[in-house]
């Protein structure tokens, strides 16, 4: 019994990604992260045109670079890449992230510094000073908060989610 789809039973309309197999650093001109297992890179594909794009983008510019041109076509190879993304996105985000980290933690103890300088003036009202310390305080929690949301975002690969021929351009992209 065929399901009109194409492909064979038990594979999916392939996730097209371009793998290079050799120890890669990647560097953005701040945060430098080395990458064991060679470098992914997921192509855009526009739904219904095939992969004529990624095509095109691996062979002018991946493919002189090493990148082998891979395909991701069952549920389990699929799962596995996202577990590949992931890791690789993991270091390359708590790279980036340790950076930020460290400019921010500067700039937050240096406007801490001269809001507690503000806090002990005399000039300092009461509601001004009850401000500061709930600014003081409130920093930590929020950071925890926004941090989570960035790595669910980073995190989640659309291709295995979302893959249907009924998806349009339209359901994508706001009015």
């Amino acid at each position: 019994m065929t399901d009109k789809t194409g492909f064979a039973p038990g594979t999916l309309s392939p996730v097209i990604y371009f793998h290079n197999r050799r120890k890669n650093t990647i560097s953005d001109g701040k945060v430098i992260v080395h990458l064991s297992h060679g470098h992914f890179v997921l192509p855009p594909v526009e739904m219904g045109q095939g992969p004529g794009l990624a095509r095109m983008i691996w062979e002018r510019r991946y493919k002189e670079q090493g990148y082998e041109w891979c395909e991701a076509s069952t549920l389990s190879d699929v799962d596995e890449l996202q577990s590949r993304l992931i890791e690789q996105e993991s270091r390359i985000l708590e790279a980036q992230g340790q950076m930020l980290d460290n400019v921010r933690e500067a700039s937050r103890k240096a406007t801490a510094s001269n809001l507690r300088q503000r806090m002990v003036s005399s000039s300092c009202g009461p509601f001004e000073r009850e401000f500061i310390q709930l600014w003081l305080s409130m920093d930590e929690e929020k950071r925890k908060k926004y941090t989570q949301r960035f790595t669910e975002r980073n995190m989640f690969l659309w291709a295995a989610a979302m893959d249907s021929g009924n998806n349009r351009v339209e359901d994508r992209m706001g009015e």
